[in-house]
């Protein structure tokens, strides 16, 4: 387990020592009762940028995630260059490996991940997975973001 987070820790260093204006987004979706919520976090440089929620009803937590990512890449790329690399942070682990291997199958959300490669390709993204409730502090951000825009 140490080994896997050294790793990811080190591919992270590479990918933002490669670009000089690096951007980080944290994205976050969640579903209780009819409702559904979404949030992302825009940080750079350790310091919050922009951030941003909402709701939807009758959807799924997935939908949710995938559309948190969706909203903040097309806010992100409104707003910076559309060759600024950007590190998306997620806790959904069925955003990332979707992002990040081809072979899954699009399944019930195919809408948002096509849209979501179309908006992605051929640009400086890095997909990383962190863990919930961990104490990563944008991620704990974007989850009390969520939960507010349910209330």
């Amino acid at each position: 387990m140490k080994v896997n987070i050294l790793h990811s820790f080190i591919k992270r260093l590479k990918f933002l020592g490669r670009y000089e204006n690096s951007f980080q987004i944290y994205t976050d979706g969640s579903h209780k009762g009819r409702w559904g919520s979404w949030a992302f976090v825009i940080v750079r440089d350790g310091k919050t940028i922009h951030e941003s929620s909402g709701r939807a009803r009758h959807t799924s937590s997935h939908r949710m995630e995938f559309y948190a990512a969706l909203v903040a890449l097309a806010y992100f790329y409104q707003k910076f260059d559309r060759g600024t690399a950007v590190e998306i942070c997620s806790d959904s682990k069925v955003l990332i490996n979707t992002m990040t291997k081809p072979q899954i199958r699009l399944g019930l959300n195919a809408d948002q991940i096509e849209d979501l490669k179309v908006l992605t390709f051929n640009k400086n993204i890095q997909w990383t997975w962190i863990k919930a409730h961990a104490g990563h502090v944008f991620n704990e951000r974007c989850d009390q973001l969520c939960i507010e825009a349910r209330a």
